[in-house]
């Protein structure tokens, strides 16, 4: 709800600080913000007179908090259950006062209000003292990142020895908010005005900021044109044949020709023209703004991945550390399957460990989080693909998450750290922590078939096609081997065998750091293969890449058909010597019917499904 014009067009974010008000309900919020506008000579005269009469209608003092809480039931009750938020100018400098809920069940409302304020003011009733609330709210503020806190000890007028008061609650407040250590204490009066805007004479016994002076002593946050760039990608088009990556600056700037990384793939990557609809081809973009990305080469790029600059980039991990606040009844369970969001990510996640809640009423570990709701919870979570992500201590605003159970929000939050980092210590990089970090489980993909029937031109363009996708994939080639390896080894059934048994070694390594292993092998005998399979320790799939004979022959790309029906090659497969087509390959590719590009796309499909993560 905004009660005041929005900012004018020709502020900037730079210009405008914002300011979260807190507290315990009925300890004085929003009337101290509408004292604050009176006494600045914000308000005109007619809602002057609005809250004169509605007051007098009440049989009350004028109360100012009816400037801001507009809505009846609020009225009535006395207390604000929107966020509410004005904006005005004093002495040059823009601000934006936010007036938050104190009421438990508003909480998130709260939180909605103060994630993206500069300063808080933390209002406590003098003669109340603190309240639940009042922990509450202090401890969401540092949750939150925020360091500039204010507090305004508020109803001084109602105390007898307003001094000593004052000293005693100073001291339990200072204890209360180690977290955020106030930056001023301030003896006021909203209802009469003391030390809002002026100095009271009611107080000669404090010296320090009235609420305005401390406003004014507050330093902006980095706006998100500072921040590191940030570039959450929406969806991909094609237009006038160009693959536009489109997405919003979520922080600082981005220019064309800027070198960048496409994360979680992890592939480099030009800016090579910007462009924005209608005006077409632009110079430059900023926090904000939703851009168009033309990248250099065909690039493979997808919702929820992340453009950023090479040397300021975002964490990459599957594990996670995360502190959330709870907002759902119950709270979060060991293998509980969850949704995680982040900017345009959306990932299912499973929680790790057991997750514990810290009260902060009564500012306690919890243990266990089965009493979560409105506290916070810090827990790990097992990602089904990579995250690319901000660690809160680096980047607050690119820290924020939301937890969803099924379509319902469960927490909202921030990303700490990768758990990988965080807990796993040293000894040797496992399979397993690969394929986490990865995303695919590592497989061999083992490619059999007549000379000249395509399997390197497949393996080949299988390999490239996953490699820009960020997914490790290696290729061992029969030829490739044959040069080097098996320069000991001629055509023999035995030096077949032999060829087989090493092709198999060196997939199965590289399958244990992770890799997808294409081997394009002609591997004319099932035994052989069967004895591949057996010594693989991974996941074997054989695809048959079929062409008749007669097509093989006539393609003969390397002359060797040539040569046997010459007889210069002896025991060559097909001409003097057997092949032994698979009886039920796991895919068949056909490619004397399909094109290269065809084959190829049922190849990576294929890879696609195998490699995919467990769910």
């Amino acid at each position: 709800m905004q009660t005041e014009s929005p900012p004018l067009a020709a502020a900037t974010a730079t210009q405008v600080a914002r300011i979260v008000v807190a507290g315990h309900v009925d300890h004085g919020k929003s009337t101290l913000i509408g004292r604050l506008m009176y006494d600045l000579g914000l308000l005109h005269q007619s809602k002057i007179d609005d809250v004169v009469a509605a007051s007098s209608r009440r049989g009350v003092a004028p109360e100012w908090s009816y400037v801001l809480d507009s809505l009846q039931e609020e009225r009535d009750q006395a207390v604000t259950i929107d966020t509410t938020r004005i904006w005005f100018t004093h002495r040059q400098r823009r601000y934006t006062i936010i007036d938050a809920p104190g009421h438990r069940q508003f909480l998130a409302n709260m939180l909605s209000g103060a994630s993206e304020a500069d300063a808080a003011i933390l209002v406590v009733d003098a003669a109340a003292g603190i309240g639940e609330q009042t922990l509450r709210h202090a401890y969401l503020l540092a949750f939150l990142g925020i360091r500039h806190v204010i507090v305004a000890l508020n109803k001084i007028d109602l105390l007898d020895d307003a001094r000593v008061r004052y000293g005693e609650l100073s001291a339990q407040l200072r204890d209360a908010l180690r977290r955020t250590p106030p930056v001023a204490v301030i003896p006021v009066s909203a209802s009469r005005g003391d030390n809002v805007a002026a100095r009271a004479a009611t107080t000669p016994w404090y010296d320090g900021p009235t609420i305005v002076d401390a406003l004014e002593a507050v330093r902006r946050v980095a706006p998100p044109v500072q921040r590191p760039l940030r570039i959450a990608v929406q969806d991909v088009y094609r237009r006038d044949g160009a693959r536009i990556v489109a997405g919003t600056v979520a922080g600082g700037t981005v220019a064309s020709g800027d070198p960048l990384v496409l994360l979680p793939a992890d592939v480099p990557v030009v800016a090579h023209r910007l462009v924005r609809w209608p005006d077409g081809d632009v110079a430059g973009a900023a926090a904000g703004e939703t851009i168009g990305v033309v990248l250099d080469g065909e690039r493979f790029a997808g919702r929820g991945d992340v453009l950023a600059p090479p040397l300021d980039r975002p964490q990459v991990a599957q594990r996670l550390v995360l502190e959330m606040f709870w907002v759902d009844v119950r709270g979060p369970l060991q293998n509980e399957r969850l949704r995680l969001k982040r900017g345009t990510q959306d990932v299912p996640v499973v929680v790790d460990g057991t997750p514990s809640a810290y009260d902060i009423e009564e500012a306690r570990t919890l243990g266990a989080a089965g009493d979560a709701q409105h506290n916070i919870v810090t827990l790990q979570v097992r990602a089904t693909s990579p995250v690319v992500f901000d660690r809160r201590a680096d980047d607050p605003h690119g820290a924020r998450c939301v937890l969803l159970r099924g379509s319902r929000v469960a927490a909202i939050g921030f990303t700490i750290d990768a758990a990988d980092a965080s807990g796993d210590g040293g000894g040797p990089v496992t399979l397993v922590e690969r394929e986490r970090r990865s995303g695919r489980r590592a497989a061999i993909v083992w490619l059999t078939g007549l000379s000249g029937a395509g399997k390197s031109t497949l393996a080949r363009a299988a390999e490239r096609e996953l490699f820009e996708r960020g997914i490790a994939v290696s290729v061992v080639d029969g030829d490739l081997l044959r040069s080097t390896l098996n320069t000991d080894l001629a055509f023999s059934d035995e030096d077949r065998a032999e060829s087989v048994r090493r092709a198999a070694a060196v997939a199965g390594i590289l399958a244990e750091t992770g890799h997808v292993v294409i081997v394009s092998l002609i591997s004319p005998f099932v035994s052989d293969r069967a004895r591949a399979r057996d010594a693989a320790r991974h996941p074997f799939y054989e695809v048959y890449v079929n062409a008749p004979l007669a097509t093989c022959e006539a393609r003969d790309p390397k002359g060797l058909y040539r040569r046997a029906r010459e007889g210069a090659i002896r025991s060559f497969t097909g001409i003097d010597s057997p092949y032994e087509p698979p009886a039920s390959p796991d895919l068949e590719l056909r490619t004397d019917t399909l094109s290269v590009p065809e084959a190829a796309a049922e190849l990576v499909a294929f890879v696609d499904g195998v490699t995919a993560p467990s769910r």
